[in-house]
């Protein structure tokens, strides 16, 4: 009687071990509502600086003009705000549009 009950309680620890060692990324539906999958609701939304290119709105990305920054920081060893230096991209494009070396879509 006693070998039924230690075998019983060893199938028992065998089971909890088992589901503890399943974890949410072995587990597909663990947390997925009605069994459609998980997806993320869009991009990130980035932040931009706006600047006027030839009289139109673009909207910089500021990681791409921070990066930009940094390099004129190190360079120069001076300091430049984020919006100046976006200035001064805005005017830089307005150039090269008007020279035809980039285009601004209707």
């Amino acid at each position: 009687m006693l070998s039924n009950m230690g075998a019983k309680s060893d199938r028992e620890r065998d089971a909890t071990a088992e589901s503890r060692d399943l974890n949410v990324l072995q587990d597909p539906a663990f947390g997925q509502l009605g069994g459609e999958p998980a997806s993320p609701r869009g991009p990130p939304l980035a932040r931009v600086v706006r600047v006027s290119v030839l009289g139109r709105p673009l909207a910089l990305p500021e990681h791409a003009l921070c990066d930009g920054l940094s390099h004129l920081a190190l360079a120069t060893e001076g300091y430049v705000g984020l919006q100046d230096y976006a200035e001064a991209v805005a005017l830089t494009l307005g150039v090269l549009a008007r020279y035809g070396i980039v285009a601004f879509l209707a």
